[in-house]
């Protein structure tokens, strides 16, 4: 329903607009450490935020770790990411969690044991991974090279929330900036019923006004 009410509204944009609109859309497959994207969708009583941040912007390297300490750094910002400790709503909404799903992308050690190639890394139950990182026994040095099968390591969030009075509420707050300073900014796709916008967040200014 999100996505036909989504497909709907961009069909009926001015020209103009929904090309200004669509621009961000297309850029959100560039990999650029320092920059986020997302997209916010409030349909009926549903609120989904799902959101996309290269992995150096919150850890500081976008590699599968090569060490405990990165393994640890890894699993602690999967967690810290699911406890929604840095998504602030407006209570006049009433909205209560209903899922969280953490991936990350690129971030997987290989190992070989008798030919086949195992993952090695920590267990969570709320997050997925995605094996189509090629990791070389060397560690990257994250400059711009010309090999373009190197993946950049991410982190991919979605979460849903039921909002039981969805007309209510007013704004939202994402807070990815404050306790990751490499994080310096993130655009937002922002669809509702009544709303369609982008906006840019960034250190300081990360409220999103969900008003008409």
């Amino acid at each position: 329903m999100i996505r036909l009410l989504f497909l709907f509204l961009f069909a009926s944009l001015p020209a103009s607009l929904a090309a200004q609109f669509d621009e961000p859309m297309r850029q959100h497959d560039a990999h650029v450490h320092g920059e986020a994207s997302g997209h916010l969708a409030l349909d009926d009583s549903v609120l989904r935020i799902e959101l996309e941040i290269p992995a150096y912007n919150l850890i500081g390297f976008e590699h599968a770790p090569v060490n405990a300490d990165q393994q640890a750094l890894l699993d602690n910002t999967v967690e810290a990411l699911e406890k929604l400790d840095w998504l602030s709503l407006d209570r006049r909404g009433q909205c209560e969690q209903s899922a969280v799903n953490v991936h990350t992308h690129g971030m997987e050690a290989e190992h070989h044991h008798d030919g086949d190639a195992t993952v090695d890394h920590a267990d969570h139950n709320d997050h997925d991974h995605d094996h189509d990182h090629n990791h070389d026994n060397h560690d990257h040095d994250h400059r711009p090279t010309d090999d373009h099968d190197h993946k950049h390591g991410s982190f991919h969030a979605v979460v849903e929330l039921s909002c039981s009075q969805a007309q209510s509420l007013g704004w939202l707050a994402i807070d990815l900036f404050t306790d990751y300073p490499a994080n310096q900014t993130m655009r937002l796709d922002v669809l509702t019923e009544s709303l369609v916008k982008q906006v840019d967040l960034r250190p300081g200014r990360f409220r999103v006004d969900l008003t008409p």
